[in-house]
């Protein structure tokens, strides 16, 4: 998955933070439905979630997501694409580790 290089770029924000861990766990957390979530919720700076959010849809790991000129969005019709699907399924060993929302900030942790 090269192509979460592009998603690495230095942003404000935590430097630490494995971004393509926080993209595993958004896909996730709507595999499970979960689809009100927010940044707060990840314990993240929204240009961190928006960051990740434009990659997934760019990168067609997710589909439907309305993303507003204000820097918000709203996942509530938010789809997982097949690529999405795979994506998790090739990933299947990181996401043992993974323990919910609650966790969430330490996982994506380097």
């Amino acid at each position: 998955m090269t192509s979460f290089c592009r998603i690495c770029i230095k942003q404000k924000g935590d430097d630490n933070l494995n971004r393509e861990k926080l993209c595993l766990a958004i896909i996730n957390e709507l595999a499970k439905g979960n689809k009100r979530f927010k940044h707060e919720d990840l314990d993240i700076e929204l240009l961190e979630m928006n960051s990740a959010i434009h990659f997934l849809l760019r990168e067609n790991y997710i589909s439907y997501v309305d993303v507003y000129i204000n820097g918000r969005y709203d996942l509530s019709t938010a789809e997982i694409t097949l690529k999405g699907e795979q994506f998790l399924k090739e990933n299947s060993q990181k996401m043992e580790t993974y323990t919910g929302l609650k966790g969430i900030r330490d996982w994506v942790i380097n």
